[in-house]
């Protein structure tokens, strides 16, 4: 499991962004897994980490 706080999906190239802007995170979802839809239990970073 990766945990990044404050990094956007939609800059992502394996979630469709144009660009190669995380060749490492792209080499890792090929290789593992890859969800299509997560939630959060907060919006906040801490209480979101810690809650599961």
């Amino acid at each position: 499991m990766v945990v990044v706080d404050t990094l956007r999906a939609d800059r992502l190239p394996f979630y469709g962004y144009e660009r190669d802007t995380a060749p490492f995170l792209a080499n890792l979802a090929r290789h593992g897994v890859l969800f299509e839809r997560a939630w959060s239990a907060s919006s906040w970073t801490a209480p979101s980490t810690a809650s599961r």
